[in-house]
């Protein structure tokens, strides 16, 4: 069985990431849906490579994605997903090579 923190964090929920963590991601996508631009008032975490598809919790590969968008892209590719809006591109990319910013605790 797994075991530590972030072991088998299949149930969803918010326990696999501490709350500063995901601050500091919220802080650093500029409070905004990377696919949309759109400022949200619930934001989501979504994996830019599915954990279905052998995606993992690392930072690069969090981004922040209104529910909206975080449920219809799914587990298909941000390439699929952005096809209709390419534009939109720059954003997931430049979350992912982004450093985190320092947040108040």
């Amino acid at each position: 069985m797994p075991r530590g923190r972030n072991a088998g964090n299949k149930g969803q929920g918010s326990k696999w990431i501490t709350k500063v963590r995901r601050r500091r991601i919220y802080a650093r996508d500029g409070h905004r849906c990377v696919y949309c631009g759109e400022l949200a008032e619930k934001l989501t975490l979504d994996h830019v490579i599915p954990r279905c598809k052998g995606g993992s919790n690392v930072t690069e590969n969090l981004v922040t994605a209104c529910d909206k968008c975080n449920r219809e892209r799914g587990d298909t590719s941000v390439t699929e997903f952005l096809s209709a809006r390419p534009e939109m591109a720059f954003l997931v990319l430049h979350a992912m090579t982004s450093p985190l910013p320092e947040v108040k605790p």
